[in-house]
């Protein structure tokens, strides 16, 4: 099993935001997901800048492109796997 080592922070006061249990928050001195912040984080994420929404289109525009291919393939009676061996495939761009 891998060695579970904390990082080592400066003195100061902590939120530990994410997946971590109490005691690591404990030992890293931090407070784990306070709600106040958690509440202006998830307020901040309502808003998207020009450059989110652009982001946010083009990775619509491959995820399109991918659920077109996997319907054909599948309508073709192939795998899933079949999609990845398709000659015009290729990561995009």
């Amino acid at each position: 099993m891998g060695d579970h080592r904390l990082p080592e922070l400066p003195v100061g006061h902590f939120a530990i935001m994410g997946d971590l249990s109490g005691e690591d928050a404990v030992n890293l001195k931090g407070t784990l997901n306070p709600s106040m912040l958690r509440a202006e984080l998830d307020e901040q994420r309502m808003f998207k800048s020009d450059y989110e929404v652009a982001c946010i289109h083009r990775a619509n525009a491959l995820a399109a492109k991918g659920h077109h291919a996997a319907r054909g393939t599948f309508s073709a009676g192939e795998a899933e796997l079949d999609i990845h061996c398709l000659p015009e495939s290729k990561p995009p761009e």
